[in-house]
């Protein structure tokens, strides 16, 4: 099992990847936007990150593949998928 943040700004998808993941048997904490999903990231450490390729903020959209960067590259996630 893996401990997975799902970041999507859009609900309904949101839901869905995190009900697939799931089921599968993964701990997953989903977030809608990208100010959330930073704030968890620098709380909790995760396995596998799956952000939207773009995310809504508090103030501005910023690319989801700019969750990654604050990580030391030794203590990232294993894996890291971004969709449109």
């Amino acid at each position: 099992m893996a401990r997975i943040l799902l970041a999507e700004s859009d609900r309904k998808i949101r839901e869905f990847i995190a009900g697939i993941l799931a089921d599968c048997g993964h701990d997953v904490h989903a977030c809608e936007n990208g100010t959330e999903a930073s704030a968890w990231l620098l709380e909790r450490p995760v396995d596998v990150l799956v952000s939207d390729l773009v995310l809504s903020g508090t103030s501005r959209f910023d690319p989801g593949y700019k969750l990654c960067r604050p990580w030391d590259p030794d203590d990232h996630p294993h894996r890291a998928g971004i969709s449109r």
